[in-house]
């Protein structure tokens, strides 16, 4: 072999060499960004909330099984008292609970009905009904755990409407049925089912037609 052939074949081997050394360089660092780009996106997805997160915000936008979507639910604390401030007034519709009445109440088709919340402390519960059928509205409600009486209190019932045209009317004394528990049942011609929201006060026996003491109270809403 002479001295130019061997020359060339080991500038080609030189050449090859140095190409496959560039090529795995290049190939290298274009590996290296391609799996950082891949990492960060793994990291992106990994810190974005669940379908259960994104869930649990939406249901958390409810206020007393309302939906707030507007920002026009007012947000009450069950725990709390309503305010009813001084919004008293009388219902002139108002008609006498019968036996007979006592005896069908159960069978009336009530198209409102809510459960009521302890908002004294203690652990008292209900669930009051309420509707308009026929020219005649009852609001019932059924009372569990109530505490008994002290001499000189009674208990009292209330319906509201609630918003800027409050309106509070007393439904009178609530009565305890022989089986010992608490009941109370308003009857009037007039249609009250926007009074949708109960409260029941311990009252003292001092002639003052101001709702005293808040014991248990709920919003009503329609029966689907």
């Amino acid at each position: 072999m002479n001295h130019s052939t061997y020359r060339s074949g080991y500038a080609g081997i030189l050449f090859l060499s140095i190409f496959l050394a560039v090529f795995v360089i290049v190939g290298g660092i274009f590996y290296w960004f391609l799996g950082r780009d891949y990492m960060s996106e793994q990291v992106e997805i990994n810190n974005r909330p669940s379908i259960s997160v994104l869930t649990e915000d939406v249901v958390d936008d409810s206020v007393d099984g309302e939906s707030v979507v507007d920002g026009s639910a007012e947000e009450k604390d069950s725990s709390t008292p309503m305010d009813m401030g001084s919004a008293l007034s009388s219902d002139s519709s108002k008609k006498t609970v019968t036996s007979s009445m006592v005896s069908s109440v159960d069978d009336f088709a009530f198209s409102h009905e809510g459960n009521l919340s302890d908002v004294s402390g203690g652990s008292t519960s209900g669930v009051a009904r309420a509707g308009f059928v026929d020219g005649e509205y009852f609001s019932y409600v059924v009372f569990d755990s109530l505490p008994a009486l002290e001499n000189g209190f009674f208990y009292e019932g209330w319906l509201v409407r609630r918003g800027e045209s409050m309106d509070v009317l007393s439904t009178g004394r609530v009565g305890k049925l022989s089986t010992g528990k608490y009941t109370d049942l308003y009857a009037s011609s007039k249609d009250l089912t926007d009074h949708d929201y109960y409260v029941l006060t311990l009252e003292p026996d001092d002639d003052d037609p101001a709702p005293a003491e808040h014991v248990v109270e709920g919003l009503l809403l329609p029966v689907k």
